[in-house]
Parts: C-alpha cells; sequence; structure tokens
C-alpha cells in the first residue's frame, strides 16, 4: 500500500497540483484549457479506451453480478442524497446538482489515471471494460435527476433526446464501445494503427490531470461545507463501501475489486458543471464540489489501497 501512494498517488496528484500551479500564475491560461480539453476528452481519452480493450479477451467476461454492484451502488448513493437533500431543504436548482455531485463520478479523467498509475495495465484493462456500464448508467441518472427537478414541465421527447444525446454523443462511450466489438470480433490491429494509437493514448492521461489541476477553485468553498462534506461521505466512502459488500454477496472477483473502487470512488466529475448550466442548476456550487471532492480523493483513494486487498 505504502509503495501505491509512494509511486502512483503523490505523482498523480503532485501533476494535479502542477496544472494548478501553472493556472494561478497564468503559465495556462482559459485560452490554452478549453482546446485542450476537447483533444483530450474528444481524441486522447478514447485512444486510451481503444488500446486498454481491443487486444483484451472479453468473451465471458460480461456478468449480472457485475451491473448488481454498479446499479446498487449508484442506487444507494442516489438514496442517501435524497436524504440529505431533503434535510438541507435545497431549492429544485441546487437540489439536482447536489444529487448530481452524489452519484456521477470522473471516470474518464481521474478515475482511469488513478487505476493506471496505481494498479497496472492488467487492473486498468478491468476497470474500463467495468466503466462501460458504470459511464451509461452515470449518464441516464444524470438527465433523469435534472429532468425532475426543473422548475418549468419538460416535454418527454426533450428528456428522450438529452438522455440520447448524453449517450450517442459521449467519446469514451465510443472509445469503449469500439474497443469491446474489436475485440469481440477478434480484429487484429496493424503495426502502424497500434503506434500511432499509442501515441495518442500516451498524451491523454497526463493531459488529463494538467487540466483538472488547471480547472481547480475554491473561492467560495466556505459557504457551502455542510453540502460538501455529506457529498464526500457518499460518493467517496459510501459509494465504494457499498459496492464491496454487494460484491461480496453476489461473489464479484476480489481480484478486480481495487479497479472496481477506483471508479465507483471517483470524484465528482467535471460535467456536473457543463449540466448545471445547460439545465439551469446551480453552477457555482457544482465547481465547488468538483475541486473540494477532487482534493479529497487523494486521501480516500490512499485509504481505500490500504483497506482493499
Amino acid at each position: 500500500m505504502e509503495q501505491i501512494i509512494l509511486n502512483a498517488i503523490i505523482p498523480v496528484f503532485s501533476v494535479i497540483s502542477l496544472g494548478y500551479a501553472l493556472r494561478r500564475f497564468g503559465i495556462v491560461t482559459e485560452q490554452w484549457i478549453e482546446p485542450a480539453n476537447t483533444v483530450t476528452y474528444y481524441v486522447a481519452i478514447p485512444a486510451v479506451m481503444f488500446r486498454a480493450l481491443a487486444k483484451q479477451d472479453l468473451s465471458g467476461r460480461f456478468a449480472l453480478n457485475t451491473v448488481l454492484v454498479i446499479l446498487g451502488s449508484l442506487l444507494t448513493a442516489l438514496l442517501i442524497g435524497l436524504l440529505f437533500a431533503k434535510l438541507f431543504r435545497l431549492d429544485r436548482g441546487l437540489k439536482a446538482t447536489y444529487l448530481h455531485a452524489s452519484v456521477h463520478g470522473n471516470i474518464g479523467y481521474m478515475a482511469y489515471a488513478v487505476a493506471y498509475y496505481a494498479l497496472g495495465r492488467e487492473a486498468f484493462q478491468d476497470a474500463v471494460f467495468y466503466s462501460s456500464i458504470l459511464i451509461l448508467a452515470q449518464n441516464i441518472l444524470a438527465v433523469l435527476i435534472f429532468t425532475l427537478n426543473r422548475k418549468e414541465s419538460i416535454q418527454k421527447h426533450q428528456v428522450v433526446s438529452t438522455l440520447l444525446h448524453g449517450i450517442c454523443l459521449n467519446p469514451i462511450i465510443w472509445g469503449v464501445c469500439v474497443g469491446t466489438g474489436w475485440s469481440l470480433l477478434r480484429l487484429p490491429v496493424p503495426s502502424p494503427m497500434g503506434r500511432f494509437i499509442d501515441i495518442l493514448a500516451s498524451m491523454g492521461l497526463p493531459m488529463a490531470l494538467l487540466l483538472i489541476g488547471a480547472g481547480l477553485t475554491f473561492s467560495r468553498t466556505a459557504g457551502y461545507i455542510p453540502l460538501l462534506a455529506t457529498i464526500g461521505i457518499t460518493k467517496l466512502i459510501l459509494m465504494p463501501l457499498v459496492g464491496m459488500t454487494i460484491g461480496h454477496w453476489v461473489q464479484f472477483p476480489s481480484s478486480a475489486m481495487k479497479p472496481m473502487v477506483v471508479l465507483l470512488g471517483a470524484p465528482t466529475a467535471t460535467v456536473t458543471y457543463v449540466m448545471a448550466r445547460e439545465f439551469k442548476g446551480d453552477a457555482s456550487f457544482a465547481s465547488v464540489a468538483i475541486s473540494a471532492h477532487t482534493v479529497l480523493c487523494a486521501l480516500t483513494y490512499s485509504l481505500w489501497f490500504a483497506i482493499v486487498p
């Protein structure tokens, strides 16, 4: 466990800290962040997904226990979030963002980076495979949360359209689907294509970590401490704990529990801010939640690596 912290957790969060420092000193600017994020999200990270899956033997990997662990954890976190939201008496906009932040983890940037650098290539491939289910479930749940908590009514076709848009245009889902299909069809990866994918993928996770750091903001944290604390407990602690408990009940492979915990314990996703703006949630709170839990997950990931065998 000490080796994981020294050789993975500290370096990963050092890169995040570097991104934050570069932004603070004006070396990294808003004009750079937006196109860099676009290239990373739409090109580099899907290349990482394809490379991790295309050469795997995925036959026999699709199992009901994986679905039960993921959906059980998500729904439990949602129920806990609903209880806290009722306790805090949040208005609709803040409630939607609060619930979304409690269940939607940063898989594409944070969880993948931690799994790759802390657990190694084989465990990372497990994380990518399991994440395909989690990403789909998170996107569906996110749209439902914001739809049901809108101040104004919304037509059913708008719900379906938004849901399909969020899933079908998600580049990470495309990377997972193409990589999975390539593997199941047992297609070869030609050497030039393999090298091309390797070059693109090699910039994905380091760039993602820099961008996470560059986007951190803590200016309004003090006003949201009770909400942030309960999200941290729900998302970073209870959600992985529930996943481990369900995994034990349904005989989920113990060898794959660490990558699953990395996925379930991922901090609040950056898309929370985007959806808060699009669906008239609370974008200010979303930005604070993303930053606070990105920092906190350095501690919780270290805790989980110490607990999970």
